[in-house]
């Protein structure tokens, strides 16, 4: 019999909260957590996982409750536009210009380094490369870095946070997390 993750990720989770000082190595240890999972549409667990559940999941090990697509994170969450420097938490959205809405995203886990799922897998891949193959279809890169006080505000109002896998909110959420 192999690891019970989910049980793993529940017993580890106050740990890694307790000592990881800053944000953005709580944001970067949550994502990478996902490096490797299965690509599986709607889903946000560190098996399975949608390019916005690897976002999602992320911010929900940091306890905000948040489960919504790529454009809505883009929108409503990941407000002010950056560079690709992981100083901060930040995601890269790949936006269609036609419709100004984001049809991808990915978190920023080092300079120029995305974590993002796609099919197959989570894959951690250089930005440029993800940005070059997303702008052969005609999609526009946007590097964003959160707005806690807006995450905030969505979080409590759980305005975005839809359908979230059992898993997802046992791992999270359950008062035994």
């Amino acid at each position: 019999m192999g690891i019970d993750w989910l049980q793993y990720a529940v017993l580890n989770r106050q740990k890694y909260r307790e000592t990881m000082d800053r944000k953005i190595e709580r944001y970067i240890y949550w994502c990478l957590q996902m490096w490797g999972a299965s690509y599986g549409w709607g889903k946000e667990v560190i098996w399975s996982t949608d390019c916005s559940g690897l976002v999602c999941s992320a911010l929900a090990g940091m306890g905000y409750r948040i489960r919504t697509t790529a454009n809505a994170l883009m929108q409503k969450v990941f407000v002010f536009p950056s560079d690709n420097k992981c100083d901060e938490v930040k995601a890269a959205f790949f936006v269609d210009p036609e419709t100004d809405r984001a049809v991808h995203v990915g978190a920023i886990v080092g300079d120029g380094v995305l974590l993002h799922a796609v099919e197959p897998e989570v894959r951690l891949q250089p930005l440029e490369d993800v940005v070059s193959w997303f702008g052969s279809m005609g999609k526009a890169p946007h590097v964003r870095k959160i707005d806690w006080s807006r995450a905030l505000v969505v979080s409590e109002a759980r305005e975005e946070f839809w359908d979230p896998d059992e898993e997802f909110s046992k791992m999270f959420f359950s008062k035994e997390a």
